[in-house]
């Protein structure tokens, strides 16, 4: 069988390609999204020479006038309504929905020229994450223990899904995820048999994308939602408000009771960080001590069946 190096297809980033193809063409370009990872991408363009004609998100997020670099950010409808037939790039990551789908529904809701998309995470000006993918995909220094962790996976499937994900991550060509792509990649039914009896800890709640993904499912006994970032938890707490069963504290989850400093700036990228921000991480004390109460309560098979997002 061949090691899993050797079956990786992908050697290069093709953002040099897709910056070549943006700037000859004769349309105007709109940045789709506004967030952190839009910035990362507008800022590797950028250096590549790629000019844009707007900065557009959609109507439900907009709330008036910002500023996206030297540009003021509009709704997508009124960017199309002064560059008409202009090549879209998408602007966001593209793990909740695939490529595919959201060219097609660009494409019913409006009329444009053509549509990008990058995974710009592997370049190595990308900023902001726990750990750095140009490092990782590094694939000769780290090979021994790719190929460790390909061999101990169990079935084709999972085999080929780690080498969709690093090709892609290589390449930046986000066609790599769409044929392993799974909407319910937090409670997959062939992994994961929920009941009403769960007791769920999330360890970095977000907003409660998670747990309304579980409600979807079952109907918990109890969830305990961790959130450090401040607004992030607003959101998590107004959203959750009189629901007696979900408990929202606004901390993070660490390996000991501690300070430490984070960084909340990065969306789905935060993490611990040498910022002058300082929020208490240390929970997990607080974790131990409310499943011993779970277990006294409901008993110690109960507690141990609980489950852990993270």
């Amino acid at each position: 069988m061949k090691k899993f190096i050797d079956r990786l297809t992908e050697k290069n980033t093709v953002i040099e390609k897709v910056a070549q193809q943006l700037k000859e063409s004769k349309h105007p370009l709109i940045l789709y999204g506004a967030g952190f990872w839009a910035r990362q991408q507008y800022k590797l363009l950028k250096a590549h020479g790629v000019r844009f004609s707007a900065i557009a998100i959609d109507e439900k997020f907009y709330t008036g006038k910002q500023n996206f670099d030297e540009y003021e950010i509009q709704t997508l409808q009124n960017a199309l309504n002064s560059y008409p037939e202009a090549n879209i790039f998408i602007g966001f990551s593209l793990d909740q929905c695939p490529l595919t789908k959201i060219k097609k529904s660009l494409n019913e809701k409006f009329h444009v020229n053509d549509i990008y998309a990058f995974d710009c995470a592997s370049d190595g000006r990308f900023k902001g994450h726990n750990y750095s993918y140009s490092k990782i995909v590094k694939i000769e220094k780290n090979a021994e223990a790719f190929n460790k962790l390909f061999s101990s996976l169990a079935d084709e499937k999972s085999k080929e899904s780690m080498l969709s994900y690093f090709n892609q991550r290589i390449s930046g060509n986000y066609l790599y995820s769409e044929k392993y792509f799974d909407p319910n990649h937090y409670f997959s039914k062939d992994i994961i048999h929920l009941n009403n009896n769960e007791i769920f800890v999330d360890c970095g709640a977000y907003t409660g994308d998670t747990i309304e993904d579980l409600l979807s499912y079952c109907i918990p006994q109890k969830i305990y939602a961790f959130e450090p970032e401040h607004a992030n938890f607003k959101l998590l707490s107004k959203k959750f408000k009189g629901t007696p069963s979900i408990i929202c504290i606004p901390k993070g989850a660490y390996k000991q009771k501690d300070e430490l400093h984070f960084s909340g700036n990065c969306a789905d990228a935060s993490k611990i960080y040498n910022s002058p921000r300082k929020l208490d991480r240390g929970i997990r004390c607080m974790i131990t001590a409310k499943m011993k109460k779970e277990e006294k309560e409901y008993g110690r098979e109960h507690a141990e069946e609980s489950r852990c997002g993270i």
